[in-house]
């Protein structure tokens, strides 16, 4: 006597498809998260962040935890800036998503932009011909941020 089980596993076979169909896509998309700081270090809780896919109009927006940490899943690989604002003060970084590699941002609110430490200018007065004025050997000014 044959048992005919046929059925059955054409069921199960038919859902292992389904399922495959569903969590590859989901495999095949990155992540990115942070966390969000003031200068002493303490998390930003409630402040707003945004995530968009630089070239696009592509944008997420969403609040911190209060850990001071957020996260956005579904993204395709991208480079992708993200910025935290809170109580007028806003910092920003570009990341890059990949597959299998979460991006990872820590923003710090009210520090200074990576490389600015401070701003040199440099000018010098030139005498004109015939004006009066005499030439000066230079002025340098530091503004700091």
């Amino acid at each position: 006597m044959v048992r005919r089980q046929s059925g059955r596993r054409g069921l199960v076979l038919c859902t292992v498809l389904a399922i495959l169909a569903f969590a590859l896509p989901a495999a095949a998309q990155g992540l990115a998260q942070g966390t969000v700081l003031d200068t002493k270090g303490q998390p930003v809780e409630g402040a707003a962040v945004s995530i968009e896919q630089e070239g696009t109009n592509r944008k997420f927006d969403m609040k911190t935890d209060k850990k001071g940490g957020f996260m956005q899943i579904g993204l395709s690989s991208a480079a992708y800036k993200i910025t935290a604002t809170k109580d007028k003060l806003t910092a920003s970084e570009t990341v890059k998503v990949s597959q299998g590699r979460p991006a990872n941002a820590k923003l710090v609110l009210g520090a200074a932009p990576a490389g600015a430490a401070g701003v040199m200018l440099y000018a010098q007065a030139i005498a004109l011909e015939g004006s009066g004025l005499a030439s000066s050997p230079g002025l340098a000014l530091l503004v700091l941020p």
